[in-house]
């Protein structure tokens, strides 16, 4: 007998359907504070590629703005926080 997949196994299917994964990407990258243009160099496309990335996540979120996308996207767990960086200046010893 086939039992149906534990809550949690659908829910991770959920959210991957939920956006893509280059708008995943591309919100993971927003949530490190890049800009649309460091975005684009970074993955090499074009910032109105990215731009119109960041639309798409905004229309499938309900939002209207990047933080709200990246509020949205943390609290659904389809994007990690992004690492604080350290005080300490890479150059003292």
């Amino acid at each position: 007998m086939n039992y149906p997949p534990q809550a949690n196994q659908t829910s991770r299917k959920a959210k991957k359907k939920l956006l893509n994964r280059r708008e995943i990407e591309i919100l993971q990258l927003v949530a490190c504070d890049l800009t649309d243009k460091e975005i684009a160099e970074q993955m090499s496309l074009s910032t109105r590629t990215i731009n119109n990335n960041l639309l798409y996540a905004y229309a499938k979120l309900g939002v209207s703005g990047r933080a709200g996308a990246v509020a949205t996207a943390l609290a659904k767990g389809l994007i990690d926080p992004c690492p604080v960086p350290s005080d300490r200046d890479e150059n003292e010893e």
